[in-house]
Formats: C-alpha cells, structure tokens, sequence
C-alpha cells in the first residue's frame, strides 16, 4: 500500500488524509507493506500526543457528509466531527521514501536531527 502524506512527525507517524489510519490497519493485518511518499520538506522537528490527535487535523464541515435534509431534519440535534487530515502511528509504516532515500520510521530521529537545530522545537509555544 503506497500513501502519501501531509507531515512526517519527529516518532515516526505522520498526518495523512483522512481515511489513511483505516488503510494502514488493514495493511498491518492483512501484512502488507504500508510505504509513505513524503519529501524531505515535510519532516517537522514536531510531535503530537496521543491525548491530542484531533488538534493535528483541520475540520471541513460536515454538510456534504450529512446532507441538507438531515441537518433540517435533526434540528441541531446531530453532532459530526468531519476531520480532513488524521494521525497514522509510526507502528503501522514500514517504510519512509523522500526525494533523496528510503528510510524506517525509526530513522526519522536522525533525518530530523540533520535538518533542525534542537532549539526549532520550541518554535511557536512561546
């Protein structure tokens, strides 16, 4: 299974489209390989917490998933999270490609370490 990817996160995961974690699932069940097409500049010194995935995604609303009629129908009543982009564990890839290598999700460490001074991930929280 070849995915490609938004951002490859410091442990090895990534942000992917949603849809992307249910594939790799089924990848790691069935056995088959899950191999991630992400450039070099999509590594970020960055990573999420489990506690806090939905934080990473950007939400589109869920008018085309739900319809017109069922939002009139339900009168706000209905709650739906409509996620654009979902976090896939570094446990479920087997395989980084970039424009310059192929590299484990274990390796990703040390690719970030060759591109970002330590102090770049304290960009932003202050």
């Amino acid at each position: 299974v070849i995915i490609g990817t938004s951002a490859i996160l410091k442990d090895g995961g990534l942000n992917a489209i949603s849809g992307s974690h249910t594939v790799a699932l089924a990848a790691k069940h069935y056995s088959v390989p899950l191999i991630v097409l992400g450039a070099t500049y999509k590594l970020t010194p960055r990573f999420i917490p489990t506690s806090d995935k939905l934080s990473s995604s950007i939400l589109a609303s869920p008018g085309p998933v739900i319809g017109g009629d069922l939002e009139a129908a339900s009168k706000g009543q209905v709650s739906c999270v409509s996620p654009v982009l979902e976090q896939v564990a570094p446990s479920l890839v087997t395989l980084f490609i970039s424009n310059h290598a192929g590299y484990s999700p274990t390796y990703v460490y040390r690719q970030v370490a060759e591109l970002y001074h330590p102090s770049d991930e304290k960009i932003g929280e202050e």
